[in-house]
């Protein structure tokens, strides 16, 4: 599949990178327009004071932008996939992580379902992002499995999408990160009810390629670590979280690969990487 890149002017059309881009893969969590109209702003100052011009890279759904990663179709990357099945690292060094608690992975209802367990959803279909969502699919389904309860899944490309599906009655059931839920939430008014929390993770890494040299990783990461000390680049931060119903601004601290080792076991079971979702 082409790379696509979202235009640094908040647009919902698509335009090709430029060769001296440094991409930036973003995995499908919010719709195409939202994740723009966050991340641009951001990457703008990021570039700014990094000196390294920086492009915000999509596919079209959460699986495509995940694989284009795995490829190594970007400099830069903000996701938690970062394990082959095998449990290998995929080819690039983590260099910080969002500040915070982390997120869970949670199965939610509307709040007037009448479904009240997970025994409930047997047989009945449920809607996810992708196959390759860790949070939303991956270890929502490791709970259903140990459940013994098995759902018909319906993928939507993001968690905007499969909260979408919720909400129109498609679906009896979506599986979300809990961030990302609670952000629509507040931003839609959404009433809804949590069936099932897993435990925290750490939310997604900012991650560079082993081939980009270590003084450009560098550069970055140390752009995105003082961006909140500085007041423009707080303001930047602050507009963003609200535009996206956000109660916090994003902060970045450092991290490594090994602040992500719970995530490894999620990828034992994935799917062929040709499979249909």
């Amino acid at each position: 599949m082409h790379l696509l890149l979202l235009c640094l002017l908040v647009t919902a059309q698509w335009a090709w990178a430029q060769p001296s881009c440094q991409r930036v893969g973003v995995v499908n969590q919010r719709t195409p327009l939202l994740t723009a109209q966050y991340w641009n702003p951001i990457l703008h100052y990021v570039s700014e004071k990094s000196g390294v011009p920086l492009c915000l890279a999509m596919g079209k759904t959460d699986r495509d932008t995940v694989a284009m990663i795995k490829r190594g179709d970007v400099e830069f990357a903000l996701t938690a996939r970062l394990f082959h099945a095998d449990g290998r690292p995929l080819d690039y060094r983590v260099l910080a992580q969002p500040e915070g608690p982390g997120v869970r992975a949670q199965i939610i209802v509307l709040e007037d379902s009448p479904i009240r367990s997970l025994q409930q959803l047997a047989g009945r279909e449920v809607a996810f992002p992708s196959t390759d969502a860790p949070i939303a699919y991956k270890a929502t389904m490791a709970a259903l499995r140990s459940a013994t309860i098995k759902v018909e899944p319906s993928f939507s490309g993001n968690v905007e999408g499969a909260v979408g599906q919720l909400k129109s009655g498609r679906v009896a059931a979506a599986g979300v990160n809990s961030k990302i839920i609670e952000e629509v939430s507040r931003r839609e008014n959404l009433r809804y009810r949590v069936l099932w929390s897993s435990g925290s993770y750490p939310d997604f890494a900012l991650a560079a390629r082993t081939s980009v040299p270590a003084s450009v990783a560098q550069a970055v990461r140390n752009a995105f670590l003082d961006m909140p000390n500085d007041p423009r680049g707080l303001k930047i931060m602050r507009e963003s979280a609200d535009m996206v119903g956000s109660r916090e601004v994003m902060r970045f601290v450092p991290a490594t690969i090994k602040d992500y080792e719970m995530y490894r076991p999620l990828y034992r079971d994935e799917p062929p990487e040709n499979s249909p979702e």
